[in-house]
């Protein structure tokens, strides 16, 4: 990942947190031996990964330059991130960010993938994410993908909570469950708990 430099306008991160992305991943195993960059830009577009590899003239090298046209003509947004915009941005990168970027996986070999909810998406392929990817996977480039169609940050917030939650007062957890539900049960609690349900 390049250093970059303080100079610019620190950046809001929060600005580009998405509440509905939505991956495209295709089944098909052929599809996923086309090249990474073209799985890549298929799971954010859903666009054929065949159809984006003609546009790469089929070759296996995707460039960071391919990736920001494609992404960019289609009206996603796509932030270079560096060392000095992450470490001085006004929040942090989090779980609901859409994050583009390369790795180097191997001797001269990197390869595309995106990172979203601490998941891995690589070939149509989901992979947890664990805590040394990027020790043991160093990033080349990342870039923070965003797109309108993500957020519904419009859609007023007191009907979103009246369709999640149900007006009938008894849909509680202490309703559902009794009145222990939802709290924190101590072990010997749990042994009385377990006594009393064996003599019942």
């Amino acid at each position: 990942m390049e250093r970059g430099s303080y100079n610019g306008r620190r950046v809001n991160f929060e600005k580009y947190a998405v509440t509905a992305f939505t991956p495209y991943l295709f089944s098909d195993a052929l599809r996923s031996r086309i090249g990474c960059g073209a799985s890549a830009l298929a799971t954010i577009t859903g666009i054929l990964p065949e159809v984006i590899g003609e546009q790469n003239k089929n070759k296996a090298h995707y460039s960071d330059e391919f990736m920001l046209r494609f992404l960019r003509r289609r009206r996603f947004s796509a932030l270079p991130l560096t060392q000095c915009r992450i470490s001085e941005g006004h929040s942090n990168l989090g779980d609901a960010h859409v994050i583009l970027l390369s790795q180097l996986l191997g001797k001269n070999f990197a390869s595309w993938g995106l990172i979203h909810r601490r998941m891995y998406f690589h070939n149509f392929d989901v992979y947890q994410l664990e805590r040394l990817s990027f020790i043991n996977k160093p990033i080349i480039s990342a870039y923070l993908v965003f797109h309108p169609k993500w957020c519904f940050d419009d859609y007023p917030k007191e009907e979103l909570k009246q369709k999640i939650r149900p007006n009938d007062p008894s849909f509680t957890l202490e309703n559902l469950y009794g009145p222990r539900a939802g709290k924190r049960v101590t072990p010997k609690k749990q042994e009385a708990l377990l006594l009393n349900r064996s003599r019942a």
